[in-house]
Order: C-alpha cells, then structure tokens, then sequence
C-alpha cells in the first residue's frame, strides 16, 4: 500500500486485502470474514448459513410481498414491522416454502396481513 498498490500477503503480515467467504442469492448477499485469521472459519459460516437458510430468497420474495400489502392496509409503522418479525419467527411458513410458495404466501397472509 506503501507504493499505491493493494495487496494480499498470505505468508506474513496482513495484506491490504481480504478476501471474504461470499453467499449470494438472487436478493442477498452477504460476505464473511475472519480478518484472515481463520479462512476455514469463513467457509463453515458460509456453509451453515447456506444450508440453514436454503429458502432465503423466497423468503424475501414473500416480505417483499407483505411489505407492499401491509403499507396498503396498516398506517402504523410498528405494526407492519411486527407482523413482518411474525412471518420470519413461522417455522410452518418456512417449511411451505421449502416446497410450495402459494402455500407459505397464503399462511402469511392469512395469519398476519391483519394481525
């Protein structure tokens, strides 16, 4: 960096770089990082995250989708928030969306665009 040049030293002190483990959906991205101290730590995060939140796309698909909905029925800020917490706290709603969105929109609408 002295020179005006980035780099990235894997055999000594730290580099100017640092090269995150990435997990990138069609709505998301989200990079983690261990400083350098751990790469191996970096990628079983990544892997967790990966495999614990396999659904996470549709899942912002669907807040999306109640966002737009309640905006349109709830004048209260808190409320709109709360119900939205409600959707992603549903571990029946995650479970519909593993195989079948209408069904997971449809539980989330019914049990919380009017709660």
């Amino acid at each position: 960096a002295d020179a005006g040049v980035l780099f990235n030293n894997a055999a000594g002190e730290a580099g100017d770089v640092a090269i995150p483990s990435i997990i990138r959906g069609r709505n998301y991205l989200v990079a983690i990082s261990t400083l350098g101290k751990s790469p191996a730590v970096s990628r079983y995060i990544r892997m967790r995250l990966e495999a614990e939140y396999a659904d996470l796309d549709l899942m912002i698909d669907l807040q999306d989708e109640m966002r737009s909905a309640l905006k349109d029925i709830e004048p209260v800020q808190e409320r709109r928030s709360r119900a939205l917490w409600s959707v992603l706290r549903d571990e029946e709603i995650w479970r519909a969306l593993a195989s079948d969105y209408d069904l997971a929109r449809a539980l989330a609408m019914e049990r919380y665009l009017h709660a």
